[in-house]
């Protein structure tokens, strides 16, 4: 047995803790909520304090997202899981009393780290700032309460049976078009309703180009929506096509990517205003169907009086009827294209599918396509970045060839697909919407949105300037 402790010597000094950074803490949704124990407070009902700080936190979430939004609009816990806290308060080993820490577990790591920055003004934590308690008569007493990051709940289990729970942290933490993340840049918010909200992108095509995106982290397409969230984001896509004719005088092209990436996926579907016909006397349908064609998928008109969710289903099912099934991560690409005067469109999807297993060289040539660097492609095309996903919309990280110029529109031509092929391809380049448009108002400098980018103080006029017309009554004549 150890030798007995010297009694005249002082105690030895306590080993500090080491608290975990946000960096070691990447995959955890919870903090460690800690009271200082003092008897002589005037909330001695620990029980009730930590629920009061629980929803503290919960409605700093609801107040950095609804900044300068309109109280018909504002999106609460109560309506969005994504800002959603609770609390795990442990008991003590005497009856009917509790410890003075507890754990607060939010819905992503994005909406932790927001918190902690906010309320302790850094992203590793510390004590919660006295001016952000000083609002609240029960908590503005309180002194020392500390926020830090926690392991989480889930440390103890098996990487793969975590991933089967929930998606992979780096989906959801860096997701730009995610509400309560931090690189979220709301002052190109339009609008935002029960479960969808509007956006200008960044790099945008045309000054009123906006995105229609769930508010809730949605990693399939619009086709697998609720019904509710499906049928806003119709109503809401109807009203900007209806306030584009109207104010604009011009015709509305959308389309949608929906596939998952290496960057992760967020559902947003584009909408950009368009003339009806260019300068050649080529629609948009035109310039889409020849480019298809040139790069070899095909692009399936869908009938009248047919949704996009049935056609995909009805591919799902001939695929079991063949024996074969629809791999996980497949997604589509789907467009809305004007046609005649009337005011009509068209709808066209092409359902995609995952990449086989690649070869060294596949990896190689992949691992060139997501850096920031235009590399040209063995065609001689350039590689470009798709729109980055913000909260304000652009789209992901992966780069796809595209050819930026329209003398090449007589080049590099390929076989249309055969009858038998199906549509079921590797993918649709990560830029084909964006190069329709440039192609159509014979603008290359639009593939890549990076080169439309414009300053903060722009985003800022064009905003306030799209949600000042959008919202005005002029249109709805």
């Amino acid at each position: 047995p150890p030798p007995p402790r010297d009694m005249t010597q002082p105690p030895p000094a306590k080993k500090a803790r080491n608290r975990l950074t946000e960096a070691e803490a990447s995959d955890s949704t919870t903090l460690f909520l800690h009271l200082p124990p003092n008897p002589s407070s005037p909330t001695p009902n620990l029980s009730h304090t930590m629920e009061s700080i629980r929803l503290f936190v919960q409605s700093t979430l609801e107040q950095i997202l609804n900044t300068d939004g309109e109280e018909d609009n504002k999106v609460s816990a109560k309506d969005e899981p994504a800002l959603q806290v609770t609390l795990r308060h442990p008991p003590s080993a005497y009856p009917n009393t509790f410890k003075n820490y507890g754990f607060l577990n939010f819905a992503s790591h994005a909406a932790a780290s927001m918190a902690l920055a906010t309320l302790t003004d850094c992203t590793d934590g510390g004590y919660i700032l006295r001016d952000k308690l000083a609002p609240h008569v029960t908590l503005r007493q309180l002194q020392n309460v500390s926020l830090h990051w926690a392991k989480g709940d889930n440390s103890s289990m098996k990487k793969e049976e975590q991933n089967k729970r929930y998606p992979p942290a780096d989906t959801r933490k860096d997701c730009w078009f995610c509400l309560a993340s931090p690189t979220c840049e709301r002052h190109l918010i339009i609008s935002v309703g029960k479960s969808c909200y509007t956006a200008l992108p960044r790099g945008s095509l045309d000054t009123h180009h906006v995105l229609i995106v769930p508010v809730a982290h949605e990693t399939r397409g619009s086709a697998y929506l609720s019904l509710e969230s499906y049928k806003e984001m119709e109503d809401t896509k109807e009203n900007i096509r209806s306030f584009v004719r109207k104010s604009l005088k011009k015709d509305l092209f959308v389309f949608e990517r929906a596939m998952q990436t290496k960057g992760g996926y967020h559902c947003h579907v584009q909408c950009v205003p368009i003339v009806p016909f260019n300068g050649n006397g080529r629609s948009v349908e035109d310039v889409m169907m020849g480019r298809a064609e040139q790069i070899g998928f095909e692009l399936k008109e869908i009938p009248d009086g047919t949704t996009l969710q049935e056609v995909l289903e009805i591919e799902e099912d001939a695929k079991e009827k063949e024996g074969s099934s629809i791999a996980i991560g497949s997604g589509y690409f789907y467009a809305e294209v004007p046609v005649g005067k009337d005011g009509g469109c068209k709808r066209y999807v092409c359902r995609m599918k995952p990449r086989a297993k690649s070869t060294p060289q596949d990896n190689n040539k992949e691992n060139n396509q997501e850096t920031d660097v235009e590399k040209p492609s063995a065609s001689t095309e350039k590689t470009t970045e798709d729109t980055k996903p913000s909260s304000n919309g652009n789209e992901d990280k992966n780069e796809e060839p595209a050819i930026t110029s329209s003398e090449n529109d007589k080049t590099n031509d390929k076989s249309p697909p055969s009858s038998s092929s199906s549509s079921f391809v590797a993918t649709v380049p990560l830029q084909f919407g964006r190069e329709i448009v440039a192609r159509y108002v014979d603008n290359p400098a639009l593939v890549e949105w990076k080169e439309c980018v414009v300053s903060t103080e722009e985003e800022e006029r064009m905003a306030n300037t799209f949600r000042e017309a959008f919202e005005s009554n002029d249109w709805k004549s």
